[in-house]
């Protein structure tokens, strides 16, 4: 038994940091939920979207490039330094559009999300250049923070926009910790424009993993946006999507861990990627029918108020489980390089799910934009599976 322990401790210690994270964050969205209206919920709900959404244009498709094509320890290290202030550069660029429509002051939570947050540059570098253990404790203790922060917020009667305010009381604090890091990293001129010259080859290839990453972003999050667009309740519909939808992500915590810690065996072995596959479809399994267990006990209990969701959070679920065992498909595509073929199959998809689910709504509601999302992301499903196997069967 001990043995076995043993053997898993890298995916029990990285898949403790992202439960750490999703758990934080699912035990503040539950508080929020219990104790204001869904009218506020909703707006908090809103902002924590867009900005999510928006950071993934920020970091510019850097932290899938950094994952899948960085091998040498100074590539990866210089490759981050140039991101790092390309994601800066973009954030001083984007106030002269931002400004003039009254968003500037989500500059600093975009940019704050695409290099420190879950899935922003440091993260990735942290695992990458060091090891799962290391990511795991970064990914720890700033989850910690963030939502330590975003609970003193709570506290003092901030909900609508504290996801967008924790963002400027950690930033300073961010700023220093990478002073530190990349003083030790020893960076030299010479080999930064050596670097450089490579990083804007590479640029065309981040610009498309920008749109592919957008529009896989912008796929789960468009139910949302939808809503809030022909909803005449926005607030209130979103809330009650939210609510199931927060809670479903959860079965998201396999593929990210097996994945993210198994990477750099699935670069290299086929063999390695099937037995991820297979522990990916296993566990999700699992998770699904505990994660609808939990739901259950919820909405019977301390969140009598979204009751009203099962059906909404049984379709939900499934579609989540479907976008689980489409991860690995889509980061072997991302490894094979198959940078343009990705991008368009996110960009299809996401196009029929924003079809179905204008149409589904107009015609029965927030459940027909749960309906599509399934509907979509079984297509994709299919659709990177079948892409996958072809690619596979060209490199053997």
């Amino acid at each position: 038994m001990l043995e076995k322990i043993k053997s898993n401790n890298n995916y029990i210690l990285y898949g403790a940091s992202i439960l750490v994270a999703r758990g934080a964050e699912f035990l503040i969205l539950l508080y929020a939920a219990k104790v204001v209206n869904k009218e506020v919920y909703g707006e908090l709900e809103f902002y924590k979207k867009i900005i999510e959404t928006v950071s993934f244009v920020y970091a510019f498709g850097f932290p899938t490039l950094l994952m899948t094509y960085t091998r040498g320890k100074d590539n990866k290290t210089y490759f981050f330094f140039i991101s790092t202030l390309f994601i800066v550069l973009l954030g001083i660029l984007s106030a002269v559009f931002l400004i003039p429509f009254n968003w500037g002051f989500l500059i600093i939570p975009f940019v704050f999300n695409a290099i420190f947050i879950q899935d922003g540059t440091l993260p990735v570098f942290i695992l990458i250049n060091s090891n799962s253990n290391k990511a795991s404790f970064y990914k720890t203790i700033s989850s910690i923070l963030f939502y330590l922060v975003i609970a003193l917020l709570f506290y003092f009667g901030i909900f609508e926009q504290s996801f967008v305010y924790v963002n400027y009381i950690l930033f300073p604090f961010g700023v220093i910790y990478l002073f530190i890091l990349f003083k030790n990293s020893n960076i030299k001129l010479r080999m930064l424009k050596q670097y450089w010259n490579l990083f804007k080859k590479l640029l065309l290839n981040s610009l498309t993993l920008v749109f592919s990453r957008f529009s896989n972003v912008l796929f789960v999050y468009s139910d949302i946006l939808i809503i809030s667009l022909f909803s005449s309740k926005a607030f209130n519909d979103i809330a009650d999507y939210s609510f199931p939808l927060n809670v479903a992500n959860a079965v998201l915590i396999v593929p990210m861990t097996i994945i993210q810690v198994e990477i750099e065996n699935i670069k290299k072995s086929e063999a390695k990627s099937l037995l991820a596959e297979k522990k990916i479809f296993k566990f999700c399994i699992l998770a699904l029918l505990g994660i609808t267990v939990v739901y259950f006990v919820l909405i019977f209990t301390f969140f009598e108020k979204f009751n009203n969701t099962i059906l909404l959070f049984l379709v939900i679920v499934v579609a989540k489980f479907f976008q689980s065992l489409t991860v690995l498909y889509g980061t072997k595509i991302i490894i094979y390089k198959k940078y343009y073929k990705n991008l368009i199959i996110n960009i299809s998809t996401l196009t029929l799910n924003i079809v179905l689910s204008i149409i589904l709504f107009l015609f029965i509601g927030i459940i027909g934009v749960a309906i599509a999302s399934l509907l979509s992301l079984y297509v994709r499903f299919i659709i990177l599976k079948k892409s996958t196997k072809k690619l596979t069967q060209n490199h053997v």
